[in-house]
């Protein structure tokens, strides 16, 4: 039988086929209670979805979040897409640049709208080099065909549901997240073991690593209301990502999800999270060397 084949994180934890899902599963089983735990208090959703693209919303949203951090950041996935076509990599770039003033100046209601447009942009970006190519469906196609690929056209893509949502989000998270983060900040982060099963973590602030979530979670059939979920998938990358993290290089002592449409940051203490999932003590050196080995690392 030919090894599997890793390719990233996400399908790597969500493939119950995965040696990786597989560890997961067989390690740190007990997920239940951390779940249910989750849900308590139960919140209210206070960002309604749209007729917006929602993994649009959330790749611009978490774009958002890191040119608040840190004004300088430069995205490098949204760029990635279009190194082979230098005309269409200066456009992106020149979006990049808008982006990064206009987070420079946060206290202005038109910087914001600016940002939010920029952000909706590079996320479209990004998806030219996860989907390996611009998909029939995305905004982007329209432009090329037309050879209106600009910076101006990009920047008048978002329509206004994805607007008026992400300004919703970002209001929330300058509210019930960013007050809550530490210093210094390390935005995207990859791991040791990221150079053989691609993986990037959204923030790590301190020694808490963050996960942006956008998600309307579950709509109860009786009510119709949505409510926060805590998935597996989403639990098990998080472990995942310390795992990855083989050296101890970023020293994380605390993960955490913040539920953006919720606006509320849950966070764990690291060995206590591994404990209860794991319900005995976990030897976190031995853990990390044991996913080390299954990815198909040497030593």
């Amino acid at each position: 039988m030919a090894a599997y084949r890793f390719s990233n994180l996400t399908s790597a934890v969500a493939d119950h086929r995965s040696p990786l899902r597989r560890y997961l599963d067989d390690h740190f089983p007990h997920v239940r209670p951390v779940q249910h735990a989750y849900r308590e208090p139960p919140r209210r959703l206070l960002v309604p979805g749209g007729p917006s693209d929602p993994a649009a919303i959330g790749a611009a949203y978490d774009l958002g979040v890191r040119f608040v951090l840190d004004p300088t950041h430069s995205p490098s996935i949204a760029l990635y897409g279009f190194v082979t076509e230098p005309r269409l990599l200066a456009v992106v770039d020149a979006v990049v640049s808008r982006a990064q003033s206009a987070a420079a100046h946060q206290d202005d209601g038109q910087a914001r709208d600016d940002l939010a447009r920029a952000c909706w942009a590079l996320a479209w970006c990004t998806d030219v080099y996860r989907s390996g190519g611009i998909r029939p469906e995305s905004p982007l196609a329209p432009l090329l065909a037309t050879g209106t690929f600009t910076p101006d056209a990009l920047l008048r893509l978002a329509q206004p549901d994805a607007l008026r949502q992400l300004d919703e989000l970002a209001r929330l998270s300058r509210q019930h997240l960013l007050p809550q983060l530490g210093r210094p900040v390390a935005l995207g982060p990859t791991f040791e073991a990221s150079a053989l099963c691609a993986a990037d973590a959204d923030l790590i602030a301190g020694r808490l690593l963050v996960d942006l979530k956008t998600r309307l979670g579950p709509k109860d059939k009786e009510t119709g209301r949505r409510s926060d979920r805590l998935r597996t998938v989403d639990l098990y990358q998080l472990v995942a990502y310390v795992l990855f993290d083989r050296h101890d290089r970023f020293a994380v002592d605390s993960v955490g999800i913040y539920s953006a449409r919720y606006a509320t940051l849950i966070t764990w203490p690291l060995q206590q999270l591994l404990d209860d999932l794991a319900d005995q003590p976990v030897d976190l050196p031995r853990a990390r060397a044991q996913v080390w080995r299954l990815l198909g690392g040497a030593g």
